[in-house]
């Protein structure tokens, strides 16, 4: 997971979570992040399960999912999955 920071004759220049530096990613190599209050996900709890809920905030790359048995909690994107 990471973010373009650039574009060069190659692709694009993106910085990864744990801040490695990649410059030459193709179009193909990327997705939208971008995700829909609202969406049906699938979230990692404390017990480190993804467990069924629905996005209800964005904040940066945090999200606020209410989880299906009633609890809510802040997840990071790197927790996130979207339900097929």
């Amino acid at each position: 997971m990471g973010t373009i920071v650039d574009s060069n004759s190659s692709g694009y220049v993106a910085v990864l979570e744990l801040g490695d530096l990649v410059d030459s990613l193709a179009a193909s190599d990327l997705r939208s992040t971008h995700i829909e209050i609202g969406t049906k996900v699938l979230a990692m709890w404390t017990d480190g399960r993804l467990h069924p809920g629905t996005l209800a905030k964005v904040c940066g790359r945090a999200f606020y999912i209410h989880f299906n048995d009633g609890t809510k909690s802040w997840v990071p994107m790197m927790g996130i999955a979207l339900k097929p």
